[in-house]
């Protein structure tokens, strides 16, 4: 929940002028490479920003499911959403479907969402209703649970987010669980 929240709040200062209601429900604890996690998250939520400009109440809601051996993380806006006859282009790189002059981006946003979603083994899914919104889904396995993965409490290596990209540490930041048992698995 505090990365989401943070990745949120490093999006909207690029727009001071905006109001936008985030609404994040308790989302499990994970293991993951909190960069990659990031990155995920953020292009989702520049995607949900920069969609939801022309609503006058823009919302954006983050919850999570678990199905079948499975956490669904789910994103879902009010903004303007696509017709999802495109919805198998939208995942290709360079893929646009509005108009370059009117908003920003380059197509790769989620084009690399599904990438991360596939090195974590999971997998990446789209909702979309033209004028009344969007959900990505991010499906990953329950194995990432935390309390699935640690035996004990004290035994689990925590190393936190070390900061944002910036290097600035916060205390009460939540953070990365065994990150050392990722990296020795690749």
């Amino acid at each position: 929940e505090y990365l989401v929240a943070q990745c949120f709040e490093e999006q909207m200062k690029a727009y001071k002028d905006r109001t936008l209601d985030l609404e994040i429900l308790p989302l499990p604890q994970i293991t993951a490479d909190i960069f990659l996690l990031k990155i995920l998250i953020t292009n989702i939520l520049s995607n949900s920003i920069k969609f939801t400009r022309e609503k006058e109440s823009a919302r954006i809601r983050v919850f999570s499911k678990r199905k079948e051996g499975e956490i669904h993380l789910y994103f879902q806006d009010n903004g303007m959403g696509f017709d999802m006859n495109y919805a198998a282009h939208i995942f290709e790189p360079f893929s646009r479907l509005e108009n370059k002059e009117k908003y920003e981006g380059n197509g790769v946003g989620l084009a690399t969402v599904k990438k991360i979603c596939g090195r974590l083994q999971g997998r990446v899914n789209i909702q979309a209703f033209p004028g009344k919104g969007c959900e990505v889904e991010i499906v990953l396995p329950d194995r990432m649970l935390i309390a699935e993965n640690a035996q004990k409490e004290e035994d689990a290596i925590k190393i936190g987010i070390i900061g944002d990209l910036s290097g600035m540490a916060k205390k009460e930041e939540l953070g990365k669980f065994y990150a050392y048992h990722l990296a020795a698995e690749e």
